[in-house]
């Protein structure tokens, strides 16, 4: 009974200083943001967000011509009204998480993967210029599928919002649609175990393909632009900086192919074994998850066959730890809606001897967004705010 107690008081213990870590990541991630508004922008985190049609047609412009449309309603600044979407969907995403990792009732042992150097939270907070960019929209709704699960009263309305949120987020960047199979898969499980309508899977879904496919083929259409600034002129007659074209902006002079030519002639075999190490260790932890439940064995499975619709990002992009960050995240939202809808259970819970390194092994090394392997971690940069 002592040891129990014990056990009982280490893994409270466990869970209140992963929460704790977690939040304070949260905040960091929304400071970063603020910091990103009052110096006028970010050239990639404001700037993706920014792209915009006004002048050229051109890929991924979806979102910055609505926040155009919709700053110039508002007589405000476009960098105003992307700062306010993007504070409303983190504050929603961090609350939806938390909600929904409550609702599976697994820690302490879930925490192994959600504070993972490869899922989102220590992904951002480590290399914060990978932080908020489009995928946001599109964990947002994933979460909204998670949190459903829990709340069946308002899993229409949820669904709903989810859809609308991942068919915006699929428009406004073509490879939001590599996240379709793992959606499609959380919002079966969610109807099925919700009881709800089929045609709760199927119209969704086939909204989702239309926009996948739309935005893919449109992207192919117009890949790139002669001159980035058609793109930038908009937002400078509207009071923004050339600097926050620089970035996602300035990147739209190269097409796809293009793109393969600059990531074909930095890929080194350093570079390759750099990535294989960064996988390796993002595995670890996963696994070790499988390793405690019923299905460890599908459970790997499936983390594997969810890597396959990203590979292609790999040859087509040089940011190789955004694409290991896509992959891993998906394989999480996938793990808690399996958790949610009964189809998998926690077997054992970890024993500490292996489990606490393992966790706090996730402080010492991160995911960046190019790189894919940075040293000292979360705590590396926690050191460099505080220095």
């Amino acid at each position: 009974m002592i040891a129990l107690g014990k056990k009982s008081d280490m893994s409270r213990a466990l869970t209140v200083f992963c929460l704790g870590s977690l939040l304070l990541a949260a905040l960091y991630i929304l400071q970063q943001s603020i910091q990103n508004y009052q110096d006028g922008g970010d050239l990639w985190k404001q700037g993706d967000w920014l792209i915009n049609s006004e002048l050229v047609p051109v890929r991924r412009a979806f979102i910055g011509d609505l926040i155009l449309h919709l700053s110039d309603i508002l007589g405000t600044s476009p960098l105003f009204v992307t700062w306010i979407i993007q504070v409303i969907l983190l504050i929603a995403l961090f609350v939806f998480l938390l909600m929904s990792v409550r609702a599976t009732g697994a820690t302490p042992i879930i925490w192994i993967i959600l504070l993972s150097p490869a899922f989102f939270v220590f992904f951002w907070a480590a290399d914060p210029r990978a932080s908020i960019r489009k995928e946001l929209i599109i964990y947002v709704a994933f979460l909204c599928l998670l949190i459903a699960f829990s709340s069946p009263g308002r899993a229409r309305f949820l669904i709903v919002l989810s859809t609308f949120l991942f068919t915006m987020g699929v428009i406004g960047h073509e490879g939001m649609a590599l996240f379709f199979p793992s959606y499609a898969i959380c919002l079966w499980l969610l109807v099925r175990k919700t009881a709800l309508s089929p045609t709760l899977i199927y119209l969704p879904l086939a909204l989702a393909l239309v926009a996948a496919l739309g935005s893919i083929l449109y992207a192919q259409a117009h890949p790139s632009v002669a001159d980035f600034q058609q793109i930038c002129q908009p937002l400078l007659e509207r009071g923004l900086s050339d600097e926050i074209c620089q970035g996602s902006i300035k990147w739209l002079q190269f097409d796809t192919h293009s793109s393969s030519e600059i990531v074909g002639g930095t890929i080194t075999a350093g570079k390759i074994a750099v990535l294989s190490v960064a996988y390796v260790l993002s595995s670890v932890g996963f696994l070790f998850f499988a390793r405690h439940t019923d299905a460890p064995r599908k459970l790997t499975a499936l983390y594997l066959l969810s890597a396959i619709p990203f590979l292609p990002l790999f040859v087509l992009g040089i940011d190789w730890g955004r694409w290991l960050n896509f992959h891993f995240s998906s394989a999480v939202f996938l793990v808690l809606a399996l958790l949610l809808a009964g189809k998998l259970k926690i077997e054992r819970q970890p024993d500490n001897r292996y489990y606490i390194p393992l966790l706090l092994s996730h402080f010492i090394w991160s995911i960046g967004h190019i790189m894919p392997l940075m040293p000292f971690g979360i705590l590396g940069q926690a050191y460099r705010v505080l220095a």
